[in-house]
This record gives structure tokens, sequence and C-alpha cells, in this order.
């Protein structure tokens, strides 16, 4: 079968308090006019969410991929990875 690869990352920089909105925060979700504001909601964070999500419905409706997945997290996205090269290339997930 295929494989595919999910990448993405975990890591964040510092809330910086001092850059958000009037009535916004860092760390608190908040609705607006059916707007939903939150730290890292666009980041990757939900992206991982919404991709494990789909998994596990394609599952749970057909009881099987019909690929296979290789989820690849890393937490050093921030500061340029370090690292990551060598460990794609060591274990040939790229």
């Amino acid at each position: 079968m295929p494989t595919i690869l999910i990448y993405g990352h975990g890591d964040v920089i510092h809330g910086q308090e001092h850059v958000w909105h009037v009535g916004l925060e860092p760390f608190r979700t908040i609705k607006r006019d059916r707007i939903i504001f939150g730290r890292c909601l666009a980041n990757n964070k939900v992206q991982q969410l919404i991709n494990l999500l789909a998994r596990q419905t394609v599952l749970e409706v057909k009881g099987r991929l019909g690929f296979n997945v290789t989820l690849l997290l890393e937490m050093g996205e921030e500061v340029g990875s370090p690292g990551l090269a060598e460990f794609s290339n060591h274990r040939k997930i790229f």
C-alpha cells in the first residue's frame, strides 16, 4: 500500500500578550461574531487534530485506511527544526 506522511509541529513561541487586540488573550479562546480567536488555532495544532480525526472517521466508516500513515510531529520548528533532517534521513521517511 502507498504511504502518506503527515507532518506537523507542536512547538510554540511566547504568548506575546502585548501584540494582541484589545479583549483578546493568547491563552484564552474567545468567540466573537462566529469567529473563534485563540493562540495557535490556525498554526498547526488544529490542522493536526483535523488530520487525526479524519483518519479516525475513515477507520470508523470503512474499517481500514487503504494506505499506510507516517505521522511526524516535531517540537523544534520555531528554532529551525534542529536534527529533523538527520532523523528523517536515518529512517528514510521523506
